[in-house]
């Protein structure tokens, strides 16, 4: 069975969006080739920062007369307030906070308490589909898209096939081949229309010029009426596709501005008999973790093969206030790779707004053990 990118791109999202793999050998090798094409992705990138190629500035002809203006601009001062009830957000905005309980809802409360939430109203639409961006949350590692999607006459949406971000100022792509999309599919009474929330990993080579201006660019993954209840997902024969749909979006520079909670001083965990250095960033809505290696381990391919497999790896976080409380933080999705200098986790989080005192990190998996505590820049 051949299948495009987009069906390729529509197969992985709904295996995502529905807990496991569609059954059958095609679903299995499209797993495959989906993971095989986004390591090429990442290797291509890698070669290209080496070369000294990644800030380079490509030409962009921008229709203008195409898009909608920008959205509304967040208020002056990111500052801690209790959160609102829905009402008082735009009316956009308020379904994405009603979803059932999960992260994503959490992330959203925490953001908005924090004023940190750019409501938008930014659309296009063409052949019957729509795509409307009600809000955005970013910072220099992740953007998280809040939008709704509309279908063509006769169709009803399974969701979003594909969705890329470019740099109005240079053309280049934002992100580093790792995004998800997520919808409250429990609460869809009405499969013409999709709230989404997307989250897309940033590279940070491509965002060295700080963009004010982003393109997002959507498509549309839609089946006929009635076919959505009963579909076997791994049959993309029915799924038709909108065209490109792309909106501008005037990001405020103070999302690129938030500087993170950096430890004041790095800390060494001993894994594998090796002592590694850590050091940790936090930025408003994610967190780096780095375990700095020796040219020695990041030379060995065995080491490097088990300790990406060590369960040893795991950890939970542990803030602490100015007055003493601790708190357990539920931290979200993770992302690792390797870099230049050692191993990096990306985790979503919600808790560097809240300035606390410290960060500590306890592994369950390395008993005996000392936790790492990060005292953090004020």
């Amino acid at each position: 069975m051949t299948m495009s990118r987009e069906e390729r791109a529509m197969l992985a999202e709904a295996a995502d969006l529905h807990g496991s793999r569609p059954r059958g050998d095609d679903a299995i090798q499209m797993r495959d080739i989906e993971e095989a094409i986004r390591r090429a992705g990442e290797r291509e990138r890698k070669r290209r920062r080496a070369e000294g190629l990644a800030a380079a500035v490509v030409a962009a002809a921008l229709a203008f007369g195409l898009f909608a203006g920008p959205g509304s601009l967040l208020p002056p001062v990111f500052q801690a307030t209790e959160a609102g009830p829905t009402s008082d957000m735009p009316q956009g905005l308020a379904p994405f906070f009603s979803w059932s309980p999960d992260i994503l809802p959490d992330t959203l409360n925490y953001a908005w308490r924090h004023h940190y939430v750019q409501p938008l109203d930014v659309k296009a639409s063409q052949d019957g589909y729509g795509i409307v961006v009600n809000g955005v949350i970013a910072d220099r590692n992740q953007i998280i898209l809040l939008y709704t999607a509309t279908s063509a006459p006769n169709r009803e949406i399974y969701g979003i096939s594909d969705l890329k971000l470019t740099s109005s100022s240079t053309g280049a792509a934002m992100d580093n081949g790792n995004y998800g999309s997520y919808s409250n599919q429990r609460e869809r009474s009405n499969l013409q229309s999709y709230l989404g929330i997307s989250k897309i990993s940033l590279d940070p080579a491509a965002i060295a010029d700080r963009p004010s201006r982003i393109w997002a660019d959507f498509q549309i993954g839609a089946v006929p009426d009635g076919r959505t209840k009963g579909w076997n997902r791994s049959d993309m024969s029915i799924v038709k596709f909108s065209p490109r749909l792309k909106v501008a979006i005037d990001l405020d520079p103070r999302f690129w501005q938030a500087e993170p909670m950096t430890a004041l001083s790095e800390q060494t965990v001993t894994i594998q008999g090796h002592a590694l250095r850590v050091k940790l960033e936090a930025y408003p809505i994610s967190t780096r973790v780095t375990f700095l290696m020796d040219d020695t381990l990041l030379k060995d391919a065995d080491f490097k093969r088990s300790f990406v497999l060590s369960n040893e790896l795991q950890f939970s976080i542990y803030t602490r206030d100015k007055g003493s409380s601790e708190v357990q933080q539920q931290i979200g999705s993770s992302v690792g790779d390797w870099m230049e200098d050692g191993f990096q986790f990306m985790i979503d989080s919600r808790f560097s707004m809240d300035k606390p005192k410290s960060v500590r990190l306890n592994f369950p998996k390395l008993p005996g053990t000392p936790d790492l505590t990060f005292n953090l820049s004020p």
